[in-house]
């Protein structure tokens, strides 16, 4: 920047002339900041200024935002005619870190952030990331490090190396159990009901209980001040959801989702599921708020198929018809309220009541009808013949429910709680029968089975943040469960730290162990492509998690990131003959990075990694076992209206367990599915 002074006479007078351009490009700069003793002025456009002076000695200061300031005393008298230049150099701003963000959010998600596993996703990340079908949330997280899937089309998530039974997912505090549709290749999480996703693969804060590998925390969107709909239409489903503020302090918000195809395609497909969602908030003070959520999903398939038999005898011929009717449901019902109290700006007070659970029923009736007059003799039969259908028409239940109360206190960065719940398991049939036709729908146990089960938890949370020295921060805390089938209290102590080794350097590492008492077992026949939960009463799972990863900011637009994961798993279950227990461990290494300039965006990343479970002495790679993984993805924005995203993906083999002898005979039999390969635009 350069300052050019110039004179006129007026009088006494003397008119200066001031013009301001910077000394790396030459342009002006204008609405500068001009000081002459004391007295301001702002440059024109043109970044030239003009005020008259007398003659003496002034005091001038020239300052503009991201450059340096001029500022020295000047002498004007008759003998200076030419201009005075001064060159000024741009220089950064350096401005510290300002959570404000962060510090809005919840103290338990805060404390996710530590984690060196941390990743976090909105509901623009989802909406822009190409995934088929349509907008997955859950898919969309597969692209992220450490996250993959148990093959190409299900959504259900392993999480470096953990099963995906061992992942805790919460919406809005309830935690969903079977949120999956269409045999797991889409889950019941619409994008509509996604405001942020936050994931922690290690180490998590010790409030989130019964999770053994990772913790994905969704948070519903804000409710807004103003009326909003929106909706959508994808390849299978359409979508609505609702904004209805009352008033300056309640807001409503409700979405739905459901398939459209078996409207179209009428008995063809007997198969549809519905999504549905409502969000209540009030505030009913300064002080208090109350929230409520309801969450339910529900996939039905109902077939419905007739055949005709005919009798033929010597003296007539008789026709009737039987009606089958298959019926399935799998369901996820969960529903939550809170009350919130803040009497002061750094004490907050929670309360929760909240249930969730899924639900899968069955049921198969059939009917016979004589078409053609018959004499009494088959009217008899016919009779007999329904009292037989109804004999052998099965019904089919399994219902899982978890019912909780949770009191939190949280003041300032210290987090403290209690919890006590029950969790109810009941797994039901009646009158299953297996002929050919229905070697489907059951392929084991007695014709009538009824278990019921009922578990009693009690647990003691504490965690806080805290910063010893100005570049440590600390996340400490511990678990106590007392499971009424367990003898032993569940210790659970979490730990990791973040370290800035300078303003660009970041070390976090983290350290914790977790407890998970609810399982799931997948049937091969009537429910063979959902999975059951139900309480472990023989002891717990357990996990020990270590992990450490280093930060780097190159510049203004780039990010790298280094992770070193290690994870040992003790009483895993395991589906063989009969239910078993084994152990597991999986670790590996990650670089990532991402480059983020004004509508250009750009993540990448390696992971090799290594997942294996240990049965009769040796040790075998698990079916999400992927050695080698590579995912470059970006988006750009080129107008308010329209963006491109991309996808590349590439990964070696995993490997798959063939049928049956994988499990009940002595040698593990695998396979290795093909490199893939793949690009989504």
């Amino acid at each position: 920047m350069f300052l050019i002074i110039g004179r006129i006479w007026a009088g006494e007078n003397i008119l200066l002339r001031v013009r301001i351009l910077s000394s790396e490009t030459g342009g002006p700069l204008p609405v500068a900041y001009v000081y002459l003793d004391g007295k301001v002025m702002l440059t024109n456009e043109d970044g030239i200024v003009v005020q008259p002076v007398v003659r003496g000695r002034h005091h001038l200061k020239v300052s503009y935002i991201g450059f340096s300031p001029v500022e020295r005393e000047i002498e004007i008298d008759d003998k200076m005619h030419d201009p005075l230049i001064i060159y000024l150099k741009p220089v950064a701003i350096q401005i510290p870190d300002i959570q404000i963000e962060e510090e809005r959010l919840p103290l338990n998600r805060r404390m996710l952030t530590m984690s060196p596993g941390f990743l976090r996703a909105t509901r623009e990340n989802i909406l822009t990331m190409p995934v088929p079908i349509e907008p997955e949330p859950l898919r969309s997280l597969s692209q992220m490090p450490g996250i993959t899937t148990a093959n190409e089309l299900t959504t259900q998530l392993s999480i470096r190396g953990g099963g995906t039974d061992q992942n805790a997912i919460y919406l809005n505090g309830m935690r969903l159990f079977n949120l999956y549709h269409l045999l797991g290749i889409n889950s019941a999480l619409a994008p509509e009901l996604i405001g942020d996703i936050f994931v922690a693969t290690v180490a998590f804060p010790a409030y989130y209980g019964d999770a053994l590998s990772a913790v994905i925390d969704i948070a519903s969107p804000k409710p807004e001040s103003a009326f909003q709909c929106e909706g959508g239409v994808s390849l299978i489903s359409l979508r609505m959801k609702l904004v209805v503020p009352v008033g300056k302090r309640t807001a409503i918000i409700g979405a739905v989702r459901r398939t459209y195809w078996n409207l179209i395609l009428g008995d063809k497909l007997p198969y549809y599921f519905t999504d549905g969602f409502v969000d209540f908030h009030h505030e009913l003070t300064d002080k208090h708020y109350i929230q409520g959520t309801m969450f339910i999903s529900r996939d039905t398939f109902d077939q419905a198929k007739a055949s005709i038999r005919q009798f033929d005898t010597n003296d007539f011929q008789s026709r009737y018809q039987i009606k089958t009717r298959n019926l399935y449901h799998w369901s996820s019902p969960n529903w939550m309220v809170l009350w919130q109290y803040r009497p002061r700006t750094d004490v907050v007070s929670t309360m929760v009541i909240l249930q969730s659970g899924m639900c899968n029923d069955a049921s198969r009736k059939r009917h016979a009808t004589m078409l053609s007059p018959a004499s009494g003799q088959y009217d008899e039969e016919i009779r007999l013949l329904n009292n037989q259908s109804d004999e052998r028409g099965f019904r089919s239940d399994n219902r899982f429910y978890q019912q909780m109360v949770q009191w939190k206190l949280q003041y300032k960065n210290v987090n403290a709680g209690l919890e006590s719940g029950v969790r109810h398991f009941r797994y039901w049939w009646q009158n299953i029968f297996r002929d050919e036709s229905d070697q489907f729908f059951m392929d084991h146990a007695p014709d009538d089975f009824n278990y019921m089960q009922q578990q009693h938890y009690h647990a003691l949370f504490f965690d806080g943040q805290f910063r010893p020295l100005s570049r440590l921060r600390m996340m400490a805390g511990i678990r106590l469960t007392a499971v009424s089938d367990y003898h032993n209290m569940l210790w659970e102590p979490r730990f990791a730290c973040q370290y800035q080794l300078t303003s660009d350097v970041t070390l976090k590492c983290g350290l914790s162990r977790h407890y998970q008492s609810i399982a799931t077992a997948r049937e091969r026949g009537l429910f063979g492509y959902f999975d059951l939960y139900f309480p472990l009463k023989d002891g717990p799972e357990s996990a020990h998690h270590y992990a450490t990863a280093l930060q780097w900011k190159i510049g203004p637009y780039l990010e790298m990131t280094a992770e070193y994961y290690q994870k040992l798993f003790q009483n895993i279950l395991f589906r063989d003959q009969y239910f078993g227990r084994r152990q597991g461990r999986a670790s590996g290494w990650e670089i990532a990075g991402k480059y983020k300039r004004k509508h250009l965006q750009v993540n990448a990343f390696y992971t090799y990694s290594m997942s294996e479970r240990k049965r009769d002495g040796i040790w075998y790679p698990t079916r999400f076992d992927i050695r080698h993984r590579m995912i470059i993805s970006g988006s750009c924005s080129m107008n308010e209206k329209w963006s491109f995203s991309w996808t590349y993906q590439f990964h070696t083999g995993q490997p798959y367990e063939t049928g049956q002898s994988a499990y009940y005979y002595g040698r593990r039999i695998t396979i290795d599915v093909p490199t893939l390969t793949e690009v989504y635009i």
